[in-house]
């Protein structure tokens, strides 16, 4: 895997970088056209490395004013958007840890990067306007879902298909190192998991189950 991974923004001290929005807005490019159209994202490229054996730290639950609680019901756009999602089973990296190939290369544009967001934005964008443009960033994602009010906390509410959810990523040193993102299919109340579609889990698009305190919180569209 890349030594670079989008997906979570620069340790403290540092200074942030463009969130990526299209043409200085909200609203990116739409897609609207046949699947698999290359997208031509433009958002910043930040966090570490990243590979499968490193360690997603669950988090504690947020409380006070960073609980964050949904402010509405389950979204047609993002049920769409995991539908395209799921079609895209098996889309792998040629070769293998290259972060590209035919396979991929419409995520992403063409650049050879951690594809996570990508594929958020991508499957978005294909059912019209994707309210957050193309993101390459999981930060980005995060800040634009809280200052649109999309973003939820983990534990404030149970996730809906078509939510998007929301990693942050250590290696096993604890160190903060990126994050990571993708669509929730289904949840899971009697264990605290939930479904999901995914892009760039090992190096491919696949489907996880994940427990509710290893993400910090989910995006309604």
């Amino acid at each position: 895997m890349p030594n670079a991974l989008p997906g979570f923004g620069p340790l403290p001290g540092f200074s942030l970088p463009d969130l990526g929005f299209d043409g200085g807005g909200n609203a990116g490019p739409a897609h609207p056209s046949a699947p698999r159209a290359p997208s031509a994202p433009k958002a910043p490229e930040t966090g570490g490395g990243t590979s499968d054996d490193e360690v997603y730290a669950r988090q504690s639950r947020p409380d006070g004013t960073d609980q964050y609680k949904p402010s509405k019901g389950a979204s047609a756009h993002g049920r769409k958007a995991v539908t395209t999602a799921e079609q895209e089973f098996g889309a792998k990296e040629e070769p293998k840890g290259s972060n590209g190939g035919p396979e991929v290369d419409p995520f992403t544009g063409g650049r050879r990067e951690a594809w996570c967001c990508h594929f958020v934005s991508w499957c978005v964008e294909q059912h019209g306007t994707s309210p957050f443009g193309h993101l390459a960033w999981v930060e980005g994602l995060r800040r634009w879902g809280k200052k649109s009010g999309s973003y939820f906390s983990s534990g404030a509410s149970p996730p809906v298909r078509g939510d998007i959810f929301l990693m942050a990523r250590y290696d096993r040193t604890g160190k903060l190192v990126g994050g990571h993102t993708g669509f929730v299919t289904s949840h899971n109340p009697g264990n605290e998991t939930f479904d999901t579609i995914e892009g760039n889990t090992s190096d491919r698009v696949d489907t996880r189950t994940r427990r509710l305190d290893t993400v910090d919180g989910f995006i309604r569209l």
